[in-house]
């Protein structure tokens, strides 16, 4: 184990070894891709929606016998989102800062996907948040 306050090598080692980890996290949402096959990864993403939606008294169930797991997710979740939007602004904004979807993320990838539309774009960036969040535990395992 390194000791938090220790000697200038050892703050050093733990600012590379962050620098390091942290630099092959994925750092847009584009940069998913290679994982979404991942059936572990997969699974593990949908728990965290599970949870997360959950926290909202939303129940998003996940089978992974679909042809399309993230298809099968973005069924469920869309509904919620389009719901939301119409009914409880305030609620939505809550469950976007629980899964740490905010404002500057949602315009930049908004210019990087035109034409696709609002509820659907922010569904599939929670869902690609939350897969963030699972590979970024796994790197720090």
């Amino acid at each position: 184990m390194i000791p938090i306050m220790g000697n200038k090598r050892n703050m050093m080692y733990l600012r590379l070894l962050s620098a390091s980890i942290v630099d092959n996290l994925p750092k847009s949402p584009s940069d998913l891709q290679p994982h979404s096959m991942d059936q572990e990864i997969i699974a593990a993403t949908a728990q965290q929606v599970i949870k997360d939606f959950g926290e909202f008294s939303f129940e998003i169930v996940f089978t992974g016998k679909g042809t399309s797991p993230y298809a099968e997710l973005f069924e469920q979740v869309l509904p919620v989102v389009e719901h939301l939007l119409q009914t409880n602004t305030e609620r939505f904004h809550a469950l976007l800062y629980r899964i740490d979807v905010n404002e500057s993320l949602i315009k930049r990838y908004s210019a990087e996907t035109p034409g696709m539309r609002f509820p659907e774009m922010v569904t599939d960036l929670i869902l690609r948040r939350e897969m963030m969040k699972v590979l970024t535990r796994r790197y720090f395992r």
